[in-house]
């Protein structure tokens, strides 16, 4: 066991090598003893000075109240402090209390520790505490003021976990009720598109689970189970031990019904702008069209007059088939114009065509016009439907001439083209094709009206003198075939339309039916016909030229009656209207007859029909002749 002088030797060896600092203060609060000097302190700096002495303003009061309550009451006293070193501020924690000798109280020891880096730390810590708090302050409120609805979605649970008072309002339900239920609660079974809500919302949901970020519309439900139709927005909230999404909720109730307001009012103007080209319409085709009945009446009413002249009676018949004709083109114009037309496309030598036509233009056009024509040899077959293309060519010419009041030169050329990509022209297929070029030395268009001539039923001739469907009906041909149509015309210098029609692939060309009538053909072959048609004249007349065709002809005017004839009778043909009374069409027809003959061959006929392609079966378009009718027959018995 030591003795007491080496105890005491050993505890001031600990005094002067231990983590704290002792200092003495005598009652005139000056410092007498410094059990070690660092930071720069010496003796000098320290022993002798009032306590206070390097400690900063600030805390000074604080240090003094602690050494009087310790000579003065006795009572110790723990708290911290700055003191400005030689080497920079130091932070220590202190204990104060009094040193007794023989009962009295003559010095008070200060105990210190230095928590400089202690104290930083802390600090640092309360700093980025704050900033933190601060941060999630800012977000509270960001949240709970944003016009959009906020909730944050437990996957695990399928329940909200929070929402803002947006979404308290567009739900109607409190922020209890709302943590009750999940997304799929507030949704009707099935959303617009037709997919069920839950299958719909799980796969968004793992979207959002696989870091995307889905931004779609919903329609949800509120408390009183009334739709309203919202855009959201789904994000992965950054946790590490829960699946936790946010969604933004918008409420496009009123901008969707704008929306549909908009569209209900823009196919009310488009169904006004229509009803006003049909109004610019009648003048061109109501005058066209009475001047061609008034033909038709004359000649039937000279026919009638005297009969038995039949020469005469022979050139009132060609009058009447040149009326019907005009008539059968001006609405092949309108169907075309319309994209209702069933083309009837077809392998064709272009060359051919054209240097047949140029004779009809030569006298078409005038001795004013010249008519020159550059082909070349190598020209691709184009598919085509040739009398839509014949009519499309005579049309550009007349245009022309109408362009050249005092004469000049009509230039028709071809040439093939492989067409690339186009981006300033997205509508433009690339592909092969047939560059057909129309060009005049005219007047030129003006650039406000080159804007408007595929337009609707424009025109710039006076009234009664032209439809307006001209270029029309060529456009209309030209997209309706796949092909592309592009004009060009400078005021004084002439205009140049350019037809890009498919080029065919295969090297069989058509042969195109002769529109007048010749001898009859006897194709029927006693092979008994089935007609349907719902208009009596027309079905007399029909059944009188099937059977100048050979055919035992069994007649019906709509699909009832039809079905009950091929309940009893064998028939090899049905020819039959596409549009028919009582709920029962021509396509109709043809799969209940041939459920009960499956041999049986078909041919429609329509003045109108949009079904062109999609039939089963060829079409004949009305009006047709002796020789088209005859052809279509026996294109489908294989003779």
């Amino acid at each position: 066991m030591p003795s007491e002088e080496e105890l005491a030797e050993i505890a001031g060896e600990v005094l002067v090598h231990g983590p704290m600092h002792v200092v003495l203060i005598d009652r005139d609060r000056t410092m007498v003893y410094l059990s070690r000097y660092e930071h720069g302190f010496s003796p000098e700096t320290v022993l002798g000075r009032p306590v206070v002495a390097h400690v900063p303003e600030e805390h000074r009061a604080r240090v003094l109240a602690a050494v009087d309550q310790a000579f003065e009451e006795g009572a110790a006293t723990v708290y911290e402090t700055d003191v400005g070193s030689p080497e920079g501020t130091v932070r220590y924690r202190v204990w104060v209390g009094p040193v007794e000798r023989d009962g009295r109280v003559d010095l008070v020891s200060m105990l210190s520790s230095d928590i400089t880096v202690e104290h930083e730390a802390r600090l640092a810590l309360e700093e980025k505490q704050r900033a933190l708090q601060e941060s999630e302050e800012r977000f509270r409120v960001l949240v709970e003021q944003a016009p959009e609805a906020i909730v944050i979605l437990d996957v695990d649970r399928g329940c909200f976990v929070d929402a803002n008072p947006t979404a308290v309002a567009l739900f109607g339900r409190s922020p209890a009720e709302l943590q009750e239920h999940g997304p799929m609660d507030l949704s009707p079974p099935q959303q617009p598109d037709g997919r069920a809500s839950v299958e719909k919302g799980r796969a968004l949901i793992g979207a959002a689970l696989a870091g995307e970020r889905p931004v779609y519309e919903w329609v949800h439900l509120d408390a009183k189970g009334e739709p309203f139709e919202c855009e959201t927005r789904l994000l992965l909230l950054p946790y590490s031990d829960r699946r936790w999404i946010r969604g933004s909720i918008t409420d496009i109730t009123a901008r969707k019904r704008t929306e549909r307001e908009n569209e209900r009012l823009a196919a009310q103007l488009a169904q006004a702008q229509k009803m006003e080209a049909v109004g610019q319409l009648t003048g061109g085709v109501a005058h066209d069209f009475n001047n061609l009945l008034t033909v038709m009446a004359g000649s039937t009413a000279l026919i009638a007059f005297d009969p038995e002249d039949t020469e005469q009676v022979r050139d009132h018949c060609r009058a009447l088939q040149d009326a019907i004709d005009r008539a059968s083109e001006l609405t092949a114009r309108l169907l075309a114009f319309s994209r209702k037309t069933p083309l009837q496309p077809r392998s064709l030598e272009v060359a051919t065509l054209v240097h047949e036509m140029k004779g009809l233009l030569i006298r078409t056009l005038g001795e004013t016009i010249s008519v020159e024509v550059r082909l070349p040899e190598e020209l691709w077959r184009c598919r085509v439907d040739p009398a839509q293309l014949e009519n499309a060519l005579l049309n550009l010419a007349i245009n022309a001439r109408d362009a050249m009041p005092k004469g000049g030169r009509l230039t028709i050329e071809a040439r093939n083209v492989t067409v690339a990509r186009d981006d300033e022209r997205p509508g433009v297929v690339p592909g092969d094709y047939v560059r057909i070029g129309v060009s005049d030395e005219g007047t030129g268009i003006a650039p406000e009206v080159l804007e408007k001539v595929v337009e609707p039923f424009f025109t710039t001739k006076e009234v009664g003198e032209g439809s307006g469907l001209g270029l029309s009906m060529v456009y209309g041909f030209v997209r309706q075939s796949g092909g592309h149509f592009r004009i060009d015309s400078e005021v004084g210098k002439g205009t140049h339309v350019v037809l890009d029609l498919p080029r065919s692939d295969d090297g069989v060309a058509g042969t195109e039916p002769s529109a007048r009538p010749g001898r009859i053909r006897k194709v029927g072959g006693g092979r008994t016909a089935l007609l349907v048609e719902d208009q009596p004249r027309l079905r007399a007349i029909l059944t009188t030229l099937l059977e100048q065709l050979g055919f035992r002809t069994l007649a019906a005017g709509d699909g009832p009656e039809a079905l009950a004839i091929l309940d009893g009778e064998e028939v090899q043909l049905l020819l039959s209207d596409m549009v028919l009374p009582h709920g029962m069409d021509g396509v109709e027809i043809a799969k209940r007859a041939r459920e009960r003959q499956p041999d049986l061959r078909v041919l429609y006929m329509s003045g109108y029909t949009d079904a062109g392609d999609a039939l089963d079966a060829p079409l004949l378009q009305k009006p047709f002749t002796l020789p088209g009718l005859t052809e279509a027959i026996e294109a489908i018995l294989g003779e």
